[in-house]
């Protein structure tokens, strides 16, 4: 008989209903071990949610001081190879619920374990929005009995508490954002590509051996964690692989506020994990794509044609040469599933390139206003992008997961907002944060909240 594979689920002060309904179906659908970690919660609400499906037998629950993310992953992790001793984990975030597409969620981990080595010791799955099958998970597993129970026992330490307030609620318009968003890259990004090109801290299979070494080399700050364990993966020149088989369902922010905080604190991480490994980082065309994405914008306002001109030029031949480094440091295996991506992204460095030529000539000889200088290239971009993203949505039966013309328009839309306003108060965030209250003030800033009370 096949080892099991635990799933660690890391908790911090999470809403009681979503833990609740994040366990109990993991129960229903799976016979395999649930490690619940709870890293040093303080409300009352998460502490019943956490007693009652410990009372139901549903899992093991381990209680830690406030830690962080990784650390509670972490203490999940040696439970598992300890009483279970199992091959592979599997981690996910506290407020997922994984469907599988096909067969049963048990197999597909077992038959995805097999395919881990060495080499790539983890597997990453596509991320949508819970809020489009949330209605029909509770209905389909019985899950609102459970939920009324927790509602009374939550209300006997905060009366005033409400656990069904906008649980069920109907999607709006900045769902089917979020969900678009990440439908493309955790989805069909890696599926043009064939490779899981980065990890997505959601939910991930993983060779227990492999997480172990991640984790000795993570800083364990929770902005950007699972963008760090990414870089650190490449360091060790290990691979990512991919598999659409399972969906995770998440549950995203659902107000405007908290999804503009959320966004800048990504991209502050993703800054974050660049410059704590900027060795790697530089040498790999992926992270440094997108942290450079700010300073090419700030090169067209450079005052100086010439300038603008042999600053964008010497920036693309940077990244261009970076796509030929890949293959100086990744083993020959690792290296052979990076050619998809290789393909992708050297497209979309095809349309920046030309571009930049045609920002460094209009420079140099034309008269054209600044504002004009990106359209083409940018257009030539997005035109290459999305036809891989249709080819990658050719045969997709599943509605949640296709793309249609809108959702490439809402894409688009996303990611000039990304571009023009996250990524810079990203980056002016991790300037603040690290380059001023740390290192001048000696300040550091505790990073992991709940965004979505």
């Amino acid at each position: 008989m096949s080892k099991p594979v635990p799933i660690i689920v890391p908790v911090y002060n999470t809403t009681p209903a979503t833990i609740y309904t994040t366990v109990a179906y993991l129960r229903a659908l799976s016979k395999n071990p649930i490690i619940v970690v709870d890293d040093g919660s303080t409300r009352k609400e998460t502490q019943e949610a956490l007693k009652l499906v410990e009372e139901k037998g549903l899992v093991v629950v381990l209680r830690k001081p406030n830690g962080g993310k990784m650390d509670a992953i972490r203490v999940g992790l040696e439970y598992a190879m300890k009483t279970y001793g199992s091959r592979c984990v599997f981690t996910q975030d506290d407020d997922v619920t994984p469907v599988p597409m096909v067969g049963e969620l048990d197999e597909l981990l077992s038959r995805h374990c097999a395919q881990l080595d060495e080499d790539f010791p983890v597997m990453t799955y596509p991320t949508l929005n819970q809020i489009y099958v949330l209605r029909e998970l509770v209905e389909k597993y019985s899950l609102g009995q459970g939920l009324a129970e927790l509602g009374e026992r939550v209300r006997r330490v905060n009366p005033s508490y409400d656990v069904f307030k906008s649980y069920l609620r109907e999607p709006n318009f900045l769902d089917r954002v979020q969900h678009v968003e990440h439908l493309v890259m955790t989805l069909h990004l890696r599926r043009a590509t064939g490779e899981g090109i980065w990890v997505n801290g959601t939910a991930l299979l993983w060779l227990s051996t492999g997480l172990a070494e991640v984790l000795k080399h993570h800083s364990g700050e929770h902005g950007g964690d699972d963008i760090e364990m990414g870089v650190i993966l490449r360091k060790l020149g290990r691979g990512i692989k991919f598999s659409d088989e399972i969906s995770m369902y998440a549950e995203f922010v659902s107000n405007p506020r908290a999804i503009v905080r959320q966004k800048i604190m990504w991209n502050y991480g993703a800054y974050r994990a660049f410059f704590a490994h900027l060795r790697t980082s530089l040498r790999d065309p992926f992270y440094t794509a997108y942290v450079s994405a700010v300073p090419f914008v700030a090169i067209m306002l450079l005052p100086l044609g010439e300038l603008r001109a042999y600053v964008a030029l010497l920036g693309m031949a940077f990244l261009l040469a970076q796509m030929m480094l890949v293959a100086t440091y990744l083993p020959g295996k690792v290296r052979d599933s990076f050619r998809g991506s290789v393909k992708l992204y050297g497209g979309l460095y095809a349309g920046l390139i030309f571009l930049l030529l045609l920002a460094a000539y209009l420079s140099l000889y034309g008269n054209w206003s600044l504002l004009s200088i990106p359209l083409v290239g940018i257009a030539a971009s997005l035109v290459y992008l999305n036809y891989a993203l249709y080819k990658a949505n050719e045969g997709e039966r599943s509605r949640d997961r296709r793309l249609g013309l809108a959702d490439l328009l809402i894409y688009t839309g996303s990611s000039a907002a990304y571009l023009a306003f996250f990524m810079p108060l990203g980056l002016g965030r991790y300037i603040v944060r690290k380059a001023i209250m740390e290192k001048l003030l000696g300040k550091k800033e505790k990073t992991y909240k709940i965004l979505n009370h």
